[in-house]
C-alpha cells in the first residue's frame, strides 16, 4: 500500500513498526536465517576491506559501495570518485582525507549526487521536501530584511 503524499506513509510506516514490533523483529530473524552466509561473508569482505586496503580512497569507495548495495540502492564508480570533489549544493570541498555523502532518495533507491555532511543533514531535517525548504529559505531572506517579523528594517 502506497500513499501519495510522503508524510502519510512515514506516519503510517511507523505506527504499523509500534504494533508490529514482535512481527518485525520475527520477519527480520527469518530474513538473517535465510540470508546468514551472504550475510556473514558481505560483512568479512567489508572488515577485509577496511583492514587490506592499500588507501583510504579503495577503502572508503569500496565499503561505501557494498553498504549502499545491501539496501539496493547502485552507485555508479565515477559517482564514488565525485565524492573527493565539491558538494553539489554549498560547493564545499571535503577536507583532507575525508569524503562527501552519496545522496539518495529513500523511496526510489535513486542516487541524487554528492553532499557534504551539513547539506546531507539539512535535506535529512527537512524530510526532503522542497516546499519546506522553499519556505525555509523565504523564512531567512525576510528575517534578513526585517527585524524578525517586526517589519522594521534590520
Amino acid at each position: 500500500m502506497g500513499f501519495a503524499d510522503p508524510e502519510k506513509q512515514r506516519a503510517y510506516n511507523k505506527a504499523w513498526g509500534e504494533q508490529n514490533r514482535d512481527k518485525q523483529r520475527a520477519a527480520n530473524n527469518r530474513c538473517y536465517a535465510k540470508n546468514r552466509a551472504e550475510i556473514l561473508a558481505t560483512r568479512k569482505r567489508a572488515r577485509e576491506l577496511n583492514r587490506d586496503a592499500r588507501n583510504e580512497k579503495q577503502r572508503t569507495d569500496e565499503a561505501t559501495a557494498i553498504r549502499f548495495k545491501r539496501s539496493g540502492v547502485v552507485v555508479p564508480s565515477e559517482t564514488l570518485v565525485r565524492r573527493r570533489g565539491p558538494c553539489d549544493i554549498c560547493s564545499v570541498v571535503p577536507a583532507p582525507g575525508k569524503v562527501h555523502h552519496v545522496d539518495h532518495d529513500h523511496a526510489s533507491n535513486r542516487v541524487r549526487g554528492i553532499l557534504c555532511v551539513h547539506c546531507n543533514h539539512g535535506l535529512g531535517h527537512f524530510r526532503d521536501s522542497p516546499s519546506a525548504l522553499r519556505r525555509a529559505a523565504e523564512y531567512v531572506e525576510r528575517a534578513s530584511r526585517d527585524d524578525f517579523g517586526t517589519g522594521e528594517p534590520a
